[in-house]
C-alpha cells in the first residue's frame, strides 16, 4: 500500500465473475470512514480520458473521510477480457460482485460517470441493498442517443478516408449481427442493443439521496436543469447542481475538472 498525503492507495486484482478485475482502493488514513464510493467509469475511450478525474476525486474524498473503489469492469482497462468480450449484463454482474466485496467497509454510494450513471441506475433497480446514496456525474440519460454519438466517431474517421457511412446504415449492420470497430473498440451487436435500451427515463431513481451534477461550459440554473431531467427523476430526493467546467471525458489531454470536483466533495460532505 502506498500513501500520499492522507490518502492511501491500494491496487489489486479481484476475482470477478468473468475473470480478474483490476481495482484501486483509495482510502482515508484515519480508521473512521464517512462512507465508501464505488466509482463507475464511462464507456470506451471516455474511460481513459476520465481516469485522472476519478483518481483526483477519490484522493480529495479521502481527505474528508470517504473511501473509494475505482474498478475496470470486464473487458476494459487492465481487467480480464477484451472489449469485444464485454457485455452490459456482465458489467452489472461485476458491479454486484464489487458491492459484495466492499461489504461493510462504510455506507455505500454508487457514483456513475457518463454512461456509468446508466449502469448505476440499473444496478440499483436490480438491488438497492446496502446503497445509501448515488452520484450521477455528467450523466448520460439516453443510451440510444449516446450510441448514435459513438457511431459518429466511426463516420468521421471514414469521411477522412473519403468513405461515406450513415448512422442508420451502421445500426442496420449491428442489428444484422456484425461487430463494428469504432474508435479502436469492437462494438458488438449485444453491447449496442443493450446500450440503446438503457435509459434513465425507464429507470426510476432509487429511494435514496441522489446528487446530480451537470457539467457545461456555463452552469445551467437549477430550475432549467431540473426541467431537463427525465420525468421520473424530477423529485425532491434528486438534488441537481449545474457546474461550469470542462467536458473532461471528451478531451484528449487528461484534464482535472477542479470546479466539478470541488462541487462534488462539498455537496457529498453536506448530505453524508
Amino acid at each position: 500500500m502506498t500513501q500520499g498525503g492522507t490518502a492511501q492507495l491500494r491496487p489489486y486484482f479481484a476475482d470477478g465473475p468473468r475473470g480478474p478485475l483490476f481495482c484501486l482502493d483509495v482510502e482515508p488514513a484515519a480508521a473512521a470512514r464517512r462512507g465508501h464510493l464505488l466509482l463507475i467509469a464511462p464507456f470506451a475511450e471516455e474511460l481513459n480520458r476520465s481516469r485522472r478525474m476519478m483518481i483526483t476525486l477519490a484522493r480529495r474524498l479521502a481527505f474528508t473521510g470517504f473511501a473509494a473503489t475505482i474498478a475496470d469492469l470486464h473487458g476494459t482497462g487492465d481487467s480480464a477480457g477484451r472489449f469485444a468480450d464485454a457485455s452490459w449484463r456482465g458489467w452489472l454482474d461485476d458491479l454486484a460482485f464489487l458491492r459484495r466485496e466492499i461489504g461493510d467497509r462504510g455506507p455505500l454510494w454508487l457514483a456513475g460517470i457518463r454512461t456509468g450513471a446508466l449502469l448505476a441506475a440499473a444496478a440499483m433497480a436490480e438491488d438497492r441493498a446496502g446503497v445509501v446514496g448515488a452520484l450521477m456525474i455528467a450523466p448520460v440519460s439516453s443510451g440510444a442517443r449516446f450510441l448514435a454519438q459513438f457511431l459518429r466517431i466511426r463516420i468521421a474517421a471514414e469521411m477522412a478516408r473519403d468513405r461515406r457511412e450513415t448512422t442508420a446504415a451502421l445500426k442496420a449492420r449491428l442489428e444484422a449481427g456484425e461487430t463494428l470497430p469504432v474508435g479502436g473498440y469492437a462494438l458488438t451487436p449485444d453491447m449496442a442493443r443493450a446500450l440503446s435500451e438503457a435509459s434513465l427515463a425507464k429507470t426510476p431513481p432509487p429511494d435514496v439521496p441522489v446528487l446530480w451534477f451537470d457539467v457545461a461550459a456555463q452552469a445551467v440554473p437549477e430550475g432549467e436543469l431540473r426541467a431537463r431531467l427525465p420525468e421520473v427523476w424530477r423529485r425532491n430526493a434528486v438534488r441537481v447542481h449545474g457546474i461550469a467546467d470542462a467536458a473532461f471525458w471528451s478531451l484528449q489531454e487528461p484534464t482535472v475538472p477542479a470546479r466539478l470536483i470541488d462541487g462534488i466533495v462539498a455537496r457529498l460532505e453536506a448530505v453524508a
